[in-house]
C-alpha cells in the first residue's frame, strides 16, 4: 500500500515539470531546459511557457521571406 502511495505522490510532484516540458517541446522549446525550471519552479513554470510566443512560428515565417 505504502508503495502505491509514494507512486502518487510521485506523478503528482512530476506533472507540472513533465506538462512544462512537453508544452515547451510543442513550440520549438527545449524539453529538459523547460523540465528542469518545471522542477525549480513548478506552476510558475507552466504560466510562464502558456504565455511565451512559439519559436517555431517566428522562424518558419523568416523561411518564407528569404
Amino acid at each position: 500500500m505504502a508503495e502505491i502511495i509514494l507512486l502518487c505522490i510521485c506523478l503528482l510532484a512530476l506533472s507540472p515539470p513533465l506538462i512544462a516540458g512537453l508544452f515547451g517541446k510543442s513550440q520549438g522549446r527545449r524539453f529538459w531546459v523547460w523540465f528542469l525550471i518545471g522542477c525549480v519552479l513548478p506552476f510558475i513554470s507552466v504560466i510562464i511557457i502558456f504565455l511565451l510566443p512559439a519559436v517555431h512560428e517566428e522562424s518558419t515565417e523568416l523561411n518564407e521571406k528569404k
